[in-house]
């Protein structure tokens, strides 16, 4: 246990810059706060915090608590895929600033947590698809949610591409615009990560299904602003993550579960 405390105080080092110092409570209350001159831009604001807290700082608690687990630290990973993919589709060559800082993030705690050897690298993944490791009901969730997330991500680089207002959405530098849509994206990958039986799937589960719930509320509450999604899907994702949320429920009391696989 020892050998993990060095992860372990790196996982919560992390997670507070991320969540802290890259502003991600703060964006994340702002609907809710209703700060003055942020009225347009409650969704934007507020789906910054929701990946850098719901999609990153919570998988790296958890890591904190947990570091032999797997699935938390993919996690961060892919949301910088997400990040750096939408940075090349815009362009928006500073966002990959922070896709490099999450990669390193997870780098650095798969290196202290010694999970830099088999069990990350591609053909593992690859035989435990193959091995039918996956949960059917979450793959479909995930199916279900992927063309309107890639839609909605796509309208996203088209409003920073037609400087559609707000103009001034920026955080250290970066405009939310390209960061909602690395939001659809990560939302997509996250979910596909919890589809596996990889340890600590539940995390990417659980934080997929906050994040879409989140932002479901707000857009039916905010249907007209920048980055809402809207009445009618507002609602479907609601929907959508109570299904996620249930599924997951089901698998914790599953066999499988119960005998290690989580």
């Amino acid at each position: 246990m020892s050998k993990m405390w060095p992860a372990r105080g790196f996982a919560m080092l992390a997670a507070a810059f991320w969540v802290v110092f890259f502003f991600g409570y703060v964006d994340l209350l702002v609907p809710i706060l209703r700060q003055p001159g942020f009225d347009s831009s409650y969704l934007l604001e507020t789906g910054w915090g929701a990946m850098f807290v719901f999609l990153v700082g919570t998988p790296l608690v958890s890591a904190a608590f947990a570091p032999e687990r797997i699935a938390p630290q993919i996690e961060v990973a892919l949301v910088g895929f997400a990040v750096g993919a939408i940075a090349v589709v815009v362009p928006e060559w500073r966002q990959f600033l922070p896709a490099a800082g999450l990669f390193l993030t997870s780098f650095v705690l798969a290196l202290l947590s010694g999970h830099t050897g088999n069990r990350l690298r591609p053909r593992a993944a690859i035989t435990a698809v193959g091995s039918g490791a996956l949960n059917r009901v979450t793959l479909l969730l995930t199916v279900a949610a992927a063309i309107p997330l890639t839609l909605y991500a796509a309208d996203m680089v088209a409003g920073r591409r037609e400087g559609r207002p707000p103009t001034d959405d920026i955080t250290i530098g970066l405009d939310h615009w390209p960061m909602q849509a690395a939001l659809a994206a990560a939302i997509v990958l996250t979910t596909s990560l919890a589809s596996t039986n990889i340890s600590g799937w539940p995390v990417p589960s659980w934080t997929s299904a906050i994040t879409v719930m989140w932002m479901g509320g707000f857009s039916v509450g905010y249907p007209t602003h920048a980055g809402s999604f809207g009445t009618v899907a507002g609602w479907a994702a609601i929907g959508w993550a109570c299904a996620l949320a249930a599924t997951t429920v089901l698998r914790h009391r599953s066999p499988e579960h119960a005998s290690g696989s989580n």
